[in-house]
């Protein structure tokens, strides 16, 4: 009989390049097949492998594009803030 292994948002972050609570946000929005066990989410391997197959048809930037998307968001409100003369 074959047990199945889930993979940690940790270890999914390290192979996707992304932030744990960017695969976080991609488990609750269901772009990741998950399983939630309490407040950890959990990712089978077969899972992975689909998104990373999915994501393999998308434009460059798509895998880890909400981490990229939350740096230009925070770069556009340093610049408004440098503008207004507000300190960080």
């Amino acid at each position: 009989m074959e047990t199945t292994r889930y993979l940690k948002t940790s270890e999914i972050a390290a192979r996707l390049r992304i932030s744990v609570n960017a695969v976080g946000r991609l488990c609750a929005s269901g772009a990741i097949e998950a399983s939630r066990f309490g407040n950890l989410w959990r990712v089978t391997e077969d899972a992975l492998r689909a998104y990373e197959a999915r994501a393999r048809h998308r434009p460059a930037g798509a895998v880890g594009s909400v981490h990229r998307r939350d740096e230009a968001a925070r770069a556009v409100v340093y610049a408004m803030m440098a503008e207004r003369g507000v300190r960080a």
